[in-house]
């Protein structure tokens, strides 16, 4: 009946050592989107599943959260066997204080929404009855979170509504309504949004997004390490490293524009309600191409650089090249802008 209940058909627990007994200090989330295309080539030809370059990541994490209790959804393309019999391809890793303790395959249900398998799975697998007492932070990978519906996200279940939306409600049921994370990091491209400030503004205290390009794979976040020893650390310091190290590290490595952006949600609590409506009412008159790569909010006509970044730390660096490559500031925010 479990079974049925939860379209999983794999379920085992991995570790011969007993499930620890301490009680974790704190929580972190992994939501890793696989099920779409993700491939792409270094520059020596070799070919790399972002998915799960970003998995291997994460699995690291989980194994270094000695305190932590860790929770990872590989969320991967599904396939039927002999194109007949469904085959659970994606994956559920929970580990606690470093131990993994259960690893689970499970497929999605068509009539799914999205995220909605994995709260399943942490409600009925999850070992943490209350997190309201403990940090909880949530990180995800995958492409861009459309700012309107959008059906086509997951290759698998086309169907799907996935946008901005729908990301926050799904990623709210994890804890429950009358809790917020401590953090939310999106390594996704464009969503350092207005749009996405305010459907997180009850659910996380802070946001780490790009306001325009930031790939699958591109946020380190090996500072998370420090709530082993600092639990309570404040999470908008935690932010702000894991925001510099993966700044540093992409600086390095590219040529395009590097933006990353840390939003204190209780700050930009104070003005996101009317930046939103008026980029709103600016989307309802206007017809930008909303699969283009978001621009600076700076370029709508009512945009106020010096009225909306409150909150807001940017670590930013032009692209080397392009005519763009002259623009030494940004506002932090990313909008659709009719060319």
């Amino acid at each position: 009946m479990l079974l049925l209940i939860t379209g999983c058909s794999t379920h085992s627990l991995v570790s011969q050592e007993p499930v620890p007994e301490e009680s974790p200090d704190y929580t972190l989330f992994f939501y890793i989107h696989g099920d779409s295309d993700y491939l792409f080539h270094q520059s020596g030809g070799e070919a790399i599943h972002a998915d799960e370059h970003a998995l291997d990541k994460a699995l690291n994490a989980a194994k270094k959260a000695e305190t932590g209790e860790v929770y990872i959804f590989h969320h991967r393309a599904e396939k039927n066997f002999l194109g007949l019999i469904p085959r659970r391809k994606s994956q559920f890793y929970h580990f606690q204080n470093g131990q993994e303790i259960q690893r689970i395959k499970y497929r999605r249900s068509s009539d799914d929404l999205f995220m909605e398998a994995e709260n399943r799975l942490h409600a009925l697998y999850g070992s943490d009855p209350d997190p309201a007492d403990k940090p909880a932070y949530f990180l995800y990978f995958g492409h861009e979170i459309p700012l309107e519906v959008h059906r086509g996200y997951n290759a698998s279940h086309s169907n799907t509504v996935v946008d901005t939306k729908a990301f926050a409600t799904g990623l709210s049921a994890f804890i429950g309504e009358d809790h917020s994370y401590d953090l939310v990091a999106l390594s996704s491209c464009s969503n350092g949004t207005p749009a996405m400030a305010k459907y997180l503004q009850e659910t996380a205290r802070y946001l780490l997004a790009s306001p325009q390009n930031l790939h699958l794979s591109h946020i380190n976040f090996t500072s998370l390490e420090l709530l082993n020893e600092s639990p309570d650390i404040d999470p908008g310091h935690l932010a702000e490293k894991i925001a510099a190290e993966s700044y540093d590290r992409l600086t390095e490595s590219v040529q395009t524009v590097v933006s990353l952006a840390v939003y204190d949600l209780e700050v930009t609590g104070g003005y996101i309600e009317e930046l939103y409506s008026k980029t709103r009412e600016y989307l309802n008159h206007e017809t930008p191409n909303l699969f283009k790569e978001n621009r600076d909010c700076i370029e709508l006509p009512f945009f106020d650089k010096d009225q909306y970044s409150d909150g807001v730390r940017l670590f930013y660096r032009p692209p080397r090249f392009g005519s763009r490559s002259s623009s030494e500031t940004h506002s932090g925010w990313g909008c659709k802008i009719v060319d």
